[in-house]
């Protein structure tokens, strides 16, 4: 006989930017493990899963959601009868191209992928989709990586996640890849990921940024992070890139563009192109 496990899905109607981190925010703050949840958008619409063994938790989690009373936000507990429930949030991630010639592989998902010329997959284990190129802002990042392949060695990846921009750099020419995050939960799954692909970190350590080596210069920088913090570090991002090398920023909403591109202006940087999608944006620089 199988065992019952319940599957938490919560379904927040709302196009304003951010609320995908504040839901998972307060789904942290509840004691819930960030790795264990998995997030996808489904017609634009995210949705957010996690899993309980009890009915009794699942109850008791689903109430304490919704005392938040978000009228926008629909929570559904439902039994899940299935020996590998723990997995069956990989079926909402299939492989997808992130870039002009690279693609994403879930680890779990080789035998769905069917290598086509010119193209280069990296096979990643994630259970974040921020995490996983599908968000608008690793996205691109990404893709901006690739427009600057060839031109750069030495790369710096600020909120790594699970690596995913370290392994874009390094198949873009990067010999020298560096990378901090803030969480330090993530940083084996980052390493695994590197390995998984032929690939290895030079340094790679749990800091907040603020803390990273001012002497440190690369010709590539890349930073995923919230506008307040990138606004914030902005001194410190342009000092870490080498004169006339590059900084991608990432992780903005639209409605804070103008804000950090005012706050930006004091910097030594000269600007090259902004990426919008419909609700983020990516902004790529060079230091004077």
């Amino acid at each position: 006989m199988l065992d019952t496990y319940y599957e938490i899905v919560l379904q927040l109607n709302d196009s304003s930017p951010g609320c995908e981190e504040m839901l998972s925010g307060i789904l942290v703050g509840l004691g819930i493990d960030p790795l264990s949840l998995s997030i996808t958008l489904e017609q634009g619409v995210p949705s957010i899963k996690f899993y309980c063994e009890t009915s009794g938790e699942a109850e008791r989690l689903a109430g304490a959601i919704r005392e938040f009373r978000m009228p926008r936000l629909k929570v559904e507990v439902q039994p899940l009868a299935t020996p590998d429930w723990r997995d069956k949030w990989k079926d909402d991630l299939k492989p997808f191209a992130l870039t002009g010639h690279l693609d994403v592989v879930p680890a779990w998902q080789t035998h769905a992928y069917q290598p086509q010329p010119e193209r280069r997959p990296i096979y990643l284990d994630t259970t974040l989709a921020f995490g996983t190129g599908l968000h608008e802002t690793t996205r691109f990042s990404a893709q901006m990586i690739e427009g600057l392949s060839g031109t750069f060695t030495s790369f710096l990846d600020i909120g790594t996640g699970t690596g995913l921009l370290a392994m874009v750099a390094a198949f873009c020419g990067a010999q020298e890849l560096w990378a901090l995050d803030i969480d330090p939960c993530c940083l084996p799954m980052a390493k695994r990921n590197l390995a998984r692909n032929g690939l290895a970190f030079d340094w790679c350590e749990a800091m907040d940024f603020r803390n990273f080596d001012r002497r440190r210069r690369f010709d590539l920088v890349a930073a995923n992070v919230i506008t307040d913090e990138l606004i914030a570090v902005r001194s410190d991002l342009a000092a870490a890139v080498v004169e006339g090398g590059q900084l991608i920023v990432s992780g903005i909403s639209l409605e804070n563009l103008a804000r950090l591109l005012e706050a930006f202006a004091d910097q030594p940087l000269i600007h090259c192109e902004t990426r919008q999608g419909e609700k983020w944006c990516a902004i790529l620089w060079r230091r004077q």
